[in-house]
């Protein structure tokens, strides 16, 4: 059953081993116990981030491939600390950083305008902190959008890590992937975005897999939590 949902082979062993030593042959005859057994400690596996605001304003950069929906969970992410129906929202602001994508800075500012919230784009090195600061300490809340980056693209990696430089910030940066990339792309995806000094993940259309031992199995390896769904 793990291997049809796409588990590892590594975190297969490591599920077994733990029914062999912990449950007795009887048990191990009751396939329903045995079920949930198993779903209890892949449960365990899964960490969950802090995602409680703790510097105002809390600066929220996300950063993955292409094509995963980053600039879609922006909107999401400032919806959800600023919704429209909320007697008392969050001040939120955006930051586009994508200015390579056609149709990219319209895409955001949309966005921005149907939440009524301000955007500003971060053009060149030095931007960022400059675009940051001007927004005040009256802001509880700045979401950055970044250009997508394939994982092999190693001087467009290095390019935007340039153009994030905090100097001294300490931005929450959000690897965002989706379910359906494969194990082993995932891996590598982890792997290369760990320049941006990432601690959690979120994961988008999930939806559009049935499968999600692949997710489980590497976040679980490259011990890595996961922020939203």
């Amino acid at each position: 059953l793990m291997e049809d949902n796409e588990f590892s082979q590594s975190y297969i062993k490591k599920i077994l081993d733990k029914l062999k030593k912990e449950l007795t042959i009887d048990d191990l005859e009751d396939f329903d116990l045995v079920q949930k057994q198993v779903v209890d400690w892949i449960g365990e596996t899964i960490k969950i981030a802090d995602i409680k605001l703790k510097t105002r304003p809390q600066v929220i950069v996300l950063v993955g491939p292409t094509g995963v929906g980053k600039t879609t969970t922006v909107a999401k992410i400032a919806a959800r600390y600023n919704p429209i129906a909320s007697d008392h929202p969050l001040r939120v602001c955006l930051l586009n950083a994508d200015n390579y994508r056609i149709g990219a800075k319209d895409q955001i500012e949309t966005y921005a305008s149907l939440l009524s919230i301000p955007i500003a784009s971060i053009d060149k090195d030095g931007d960022f902190v400059n675009k940051v600061n001007s927004y005040g300490t009256d802001t509880d809340v700045i979401i950055v959008d970044t250009l997508g980056c394939s994982h092999k693209d190693y001087e467009k990696i290095a390019v935007l890590r340039r153009r994030l430089d905090s100097k001294g910030a300490m931005p929450e940066v959000y690897l965002t992937m989706t379910a359906m990339t494969k194990a082993s792309d995932m891996k590598e995806i982890l792997q290369q975005f760990e320049i941006f000094s990432y601690n959690s993940v979120i994961v988008t259309k999930l939806d559009e897999t049935g499968c999600i031992g692949n997710l489980i199995s590497v976040l679980d390896e490259k011990n890595k939590s996961i922020a939203y769904l």
